[in-house]
């Protein structure tokens, strides 16, 4: 099961949103912030090694605080459209034929981009 994030805002506000991925690579504690955009607001905070899925607008702006000892350091702000997730099918000749007689052993997957 996968977990995707919501953030706080009005609900009635028919805003198009953006399925995302952030991964956190460092050996800290970070927190993630999207404030940019008006009435809403995400705020998660990821362990290293987490990977995180949430929503947000194109137009959000994701905040990577860094936590210190005592506080926390902006160290990096992303565009959300560039952590928008691209869904992918893998496509291999059993998908496609699942009856055929497999004649080679070293049969390679095509990746498939849906946007």
């Amino acid at each position: 099961m996968i977990d995707v994030y919501n953030a706080t805002g009005d609900p009635s506000n028919s805003m198009q949103l953006t399925l995302c991925h952030y991964k956190n690579f460092s050996d800290k504690l970070q927190i993630l912030r999207i404030a940019n955009v008006p009435n809403w607001y995400f705020e998660k905070v990821v362990f290293p090694g987490e990977a995180l899925l949430f929503q947000a607008p194109p137009q959000g702006v994701l905040e990577v605080h860094t936590s210190a000892k005592v506080t926390t350091i902006l160290a990096d702000t992303i565009n959300c459209d560039r952590l928008r997730v691209q869904e992918q099918i893998y496509v291999t000749e059993d998908n496609i034929f699942p009856h055929q007689e497999d004649n080679n052993a070293n049969n390679s997957a095509n990746i498939v981009n849906i946007s």
